[in-house]
């Protein structure tokens, strides 16, 4: 389990390595790139919404998993062959 763990670590650091932080802008209702401000503790949330389930994962600024969290969605079938998923529900 350790070492899936330092893996995962190592390929979200990979990943996330040129991650743009966005912001509202107020005046237009836009979103556009800032500079970074200065917090003490920063963390980054990921969120993983797959089929059958929704993960969440938060990281340290060095990437370390602070702490996760995983919940199973309801996949609709409302004839065969045919699968919904109700974002109302995410």
């Amino acid at each position: 389990m350790e070492h899936e763990t330092k893996k995962l670590h190592m390929s979200l650091k990979s990943k996330l390595k040129n991650v743009i932080r966005l912001t509202r802008d107020p005046e237009n209702s836009e979103y556009s790139s800032c500079s970074l401000v200065s917090i003490k503790n920063p963390y980054i949330l990921s969120i993983d919404i797959g089929t059958s389930s929704i993960r969440a994962y938060l990281f340290s600024k060095s990437f370390e998993i602070k702490s996760s969290s995983q919940t199973s969605q309801t996949i609709h079938c409302p004839e065969p062959h045919a699968f919904e998923l109700e974002p109302e529900e995410f």
